[in-house]
């Protein structure tokens, strides 16, 4: 229990303090559910009827499923909207594990898939989902889903890059592909007014082993060795900024003028591009650098938070408001990750080695693939774990379609090769989780209907 402390309360929605001046008054009218009539407590108190434990209804409560216990704390919050939000949130999260199901397309074979892009079909300029897929042999694939499952997915390869493909943004109808290897090139379609491509190519002193990228309107954010760059327009493609950092960046976010990095050596920096590109800021108090590890993912979430992953599992949500504070906001126990990122060439494949990450886009949910092969999920507004129920067996994952249900539980599927890249998009019928492992790329919608209903 948190500490209570004069003139501050607790906000359990938050996970911290605030002034008593902030805290919000009950609804005129309201009546508290914990208070209850004298009689009513004389009648249900185990003194006088006898009883040492709960009652009956009680505990069929207490030891029902997630989603009966959510219920009944929804029909007991009458006009208190905030617990409300928390009791749906929770129901969500209920229906969230009990996800099964979905579809699997071969993509990139005899190559493994190592970047995806979806792109919701609100947003999309085409009547379904548009998703682009590039994989370790530098080709470069698009996708058209629709929610139909008697529609067949229409797929085709859109061009080679000579190298593998590290990342893939997208921002409006501007999609932007970038190579791993060298020579280093950036690889921009635009679909409207008609589809045109255009290259960029990198100089070889500027920009090398590009890890990944980031898109907000024409603005374009590189990480690679060494630096980050800067692309202030696309469809200029000059004036490139250079932003050193003494260590690789494995991870970039761009929020406006402000550009957040993750680093090989544990740093996790920011860059203001209005000023001198020697103007670097170290946040968080080094947390990560002190015990030799890697930042391996960092995005904006909320309106001050900033959600960071490590090769070694961590993974946390920090307040950017207090950027010299350590301390996270969440942190989010169980995400199984401990192995280092090949950056270097092989003879065989030019590739990378990471584990996928994706957030809902209402931002209620984190998913995470881990080094086990397994997906896990965790609430971004409590830090739980949604809940897995252990299965005694399961279906091959190339047997995804002809599988029953209760053996394609998402967060219990064993899959045959590293989950690399995910991405949760919206649809007619709600959520849905891409999921790229080996040549294989998986479409789960996310909930049961059933339980959101």
């Amino acid at each position: 229990m948190p500490k209570e402390l004069p003139g501050l309360y607790w906000d359990e929605e938050k996970n911290r303090y605030f002034p008593l001046s902030m805290k919000p008054k009950p609804l005129v009218g309201h009546v508290s559910p914990r208070a209850s009539r004298p009689s009513e407590t004389s009648r249900l108190s185990p003194m006088e009827d006898g009883s040492s434990g709960p009652s009956r209804k009680r505990r069929r409560i207490e030891g029902g499923t997630p989603t009966i216990a959510a219920l009944e704390k929804l029909r007991s919050s009458s006009g208190t909207s905030p617990r409300k939000g928390r009791v749906l949130h929770d129901i969500f999260a209920s229906s969230l594990s009990l996800t099964c199901g979905g579809a699997a397309y071969p993509v990139a074979h005899p190559g493994h898939i190592t970047s995806i892009c979806a792109v919701d079909k609100l947003d999309s300029v085409y009547d379904s989902c548009s998703v682009m897929v590039g994989d370790n042999k530098g080709w470069l694939y698009s996708l058209l889903h629709n929610d139909d499952p008697n529609d067949a997915v229409n797929r085709q390869p859109e061009l080679n890059i000579g190298s593998s493909v590290s990342a893939i943004c997208a921002w409006g109808t501007r999609r932007v592909a970038a190579s791993f290897g060298w020579p280093c090139k950036i690889f921009i379609r635009d679909i409207q007014p008609v589809e045109r491509w255009t290259i960029l190519s990198m100089p070889d002193v500027v920009c090398y082993d590009v890890v990944s990228a980031d898109l907000q309107d024409r603005k374009l954010a590189l990480g690679g060795g060494g630096r980050g760059i800067l692309v202030p327009d696309i469809d200029v493609g000059t004036a490139l900024q250079v932003l050193p950092t003494d260590s690789d960046v494995l991870t970039i976010a761009l929020d406006n003028h402000l550009l957040y990095m993750g680093l090989r050596n544990g740093f996790i920096t920011r860059f203001d591009t209005r000023l001198s590109t020697k103007n670097c800021e170290t946040i968080f108090n080094q947390r990560f650098r002190r015990s030799s590890n890697s930042v391996t993912h960092v995005s904006l979430i909320h309106e001050n938070s900033l959600l960071v992953s490590t090769v070694r599992g961590d993974l946390e949500t920090h307040d950017l408001r207090f950027m010299r504070e350590a301390e996270p906001l969440l942190k989010l126990s169980g995400h199984v990750n401990s192995s280092a990122i090949c950056l270097k060439e092989t003879r065989t494949q030019k590739s990378l080695s990471p584990q996928g990450l994706a957030v809902d886009p209402a931002v209620d949910f984190v998913f995470a693939a881990g080094q086990d092969r397994r997906i896990r999920g965790w609430s971004l507004r409590t830090g739980k774990r949604i809940p897995a129920e252990p299965i005694s067996s399961r279906a091959a994952i190339s047997h995804w379609h002809e599988a029953p249900s209760e053996q394609t539980r998402l967060f219990d599927v064993l899959f045959d090769e590293p989950v690399v890249a995910m991405q949760v998009t919206t649809s007619d019928t709600g959520p849905c989780l891409w999921a790229a492992s080996g040549g294989d790329l998986y479409r789960t919608p996310l909930g049961n209907v059933d339980v959101v209903a």
